[in-house]
């Protein structure tokens, strides 16, 4: 029925650009469901390894010279856990592009390439992570910006014929009210809601139509105008802070010019002004601030969080506001890790601190969406209180 649904609005809003039969794509989904499987079950039994890792810290850890060696196995388990996860993430939704491009069967206007930004640019994805993109085109013109516009819509479709969307993420009025929505939260585009829409038609604001099918020269034009001229939400996060990292998902290229390589090597020359390292200092701190969580304070009660926003995003976000105030970055959270490591950027105990958390930050929601089976970022904590223990002691003296 989903199905069935889909795809008449899929035909409704491509018309005659799109050229497959209802059969055709049915079989284009379930071969992408159970690549996507895949993935997953390659995720939860390397993720064991990490976890055997982390279960020898126990009550064994008194000894500095075995912290550091369990800190150093545990950053380099989680390091290739998370590359690898990304690469085949990566790879799915590179396969999604192109399936989209022969959807549509005609032939692109010009060359193009599909560059993801967040989690994949940064080497954290997770096989539920979301997926934010960007088009980058040779041409900007009126051709070019109705083709990719076609193309960004028959990926949405795609992607969210894999069942794992939620109707309320992509606001589209037409299948509102029109069956419950119990669909699991899984892979799948930005959205089209006000604060997401890091996709190639933008959130749906007009003016910001789209967005991100853009040539790499007007995208590093945006990005040096954000670096140099920071306003207060850079202290929320602004542009820079979603493409200072990209990659390569797919590349529909003719003469081999690459155009994600024309953006890195603009965005590398960019030199921050002191007004914005002031700004990514005051960033730094408000950050430090903002993340408080203390597990140790509701050691009798246990706790309830939110392993995204209170866990997960604080070591990336200060590597990114260390990125800038040191003018050090690479292609990914963990090569800026390594390079602060190399440089001796940072003291080593420092730097040895940044690299766990990001581990650890990873191994936390990897293992609460792996437990869910779904992009779903609460995560249950449930401590003993004292009588509790006690009671587990007497029971253990009687046996």
């Amino acid at each position: 029925m989903w199905s069935q649904k889909s795809f008449e609005m899929q035909q409704k809003y491509l018309g005659p650009r799109c050229r497959i039969t209802y059969k055709q794509q049915r079989e284009m989904t379930d071969c992408l469901k159970a690549r996507l499987k895949t993935i997953r079950e390659v995720c939860r039994a390397e993720r064991k390894v990490a976890e055997e890792i982390e279960m020898k810290y126990g009550d064994n850890t008194t000894d500095d010279t075995l912290d550091d060696s369990l800190n150093s196995d545990f950053y380099y388990c989680m390091k290739h856990i998370s590359l690898h996860c990304t690469e085949m993430m990566a790879d799915f939704a590179g396969k999604t592009i192109e399936k989209s491009v022969s959807i549509l069967g005609d032939q692109p206007p010009s060359e193009f390439q599909a560059v993801a930004i967040g989690s994949i640019a940064r080497a954290e994805a997770t096989p539920y992570s979301d997926l934010e993109y960007v088009f980058l085109i040779e041409k900007d013109t009126t051709e070019a910006s109705h083709y990719f516009e076609a193309l960004a819509l028959t990926s949405y479709f795609l992607i969210g014929n894999l069942q794992e969307t939620k109707l309320s993420y992509m606001a589209i009025e037409e299948l509102q009210d029109w069956f419950d929505d119990k669909a699991k939260n899984g892979f799948k585009i930005d959205g089209l809601t006000k604060g997401a829409g890091n996709i190639p038609t933008g959130n749906g604001d007009p003016k910001l139509r789209n967005h991100f099918i853009v040539t790499p020269e007007k995208l590093a034009d945006r990005y040096e105008q954000v670096l140099q001229n920071p306003q207060e939400e850079a202290l929320r996060g602004d542009l820079t802070a979603m493409l200072s990292y990209t990659k390569l998902l797919f590349s529909y290229n003719k003469s081999g010019r690459g155009l994600l390589a024309i953006y890195r090597d603009k965005v590398a020359s960019l030199v921050p002004n002191d007004v914005r390292k002031d700004m990514n200092a005051k960033m730094l701190q408000n950050d430090l601030e903002k993340f408080t969580l203390s597990p140790m304070s509701f050691h009798q009660k246990g706790f309830n969080v939110n392993v995204k926003k209170e866990l997960y995003r604080l070591p990336s976000i200060i590597l990114l506001d260390l990125s800038i105030v040191l003018d050090i970055m690479d292609d990914s959270s963990w090569a800026t890790i390594d390079r602060f490591s190399s440089q001796n950027t940072l003291e080593p105990d420092r730097a040895a601190n940044i690299s766990f958390c990001l581990a650890a930050a990873v191994y936390i929601r990897l293992s609460a969406y792996l437990y869910h089976d779904s992009h779903d970022d609460r995560m249950s904590v449930a401590q003993h209180n004292e009588e509790v223990q006690e009671q587990a002691s007497d029971t253990s003296n009687h046996c």
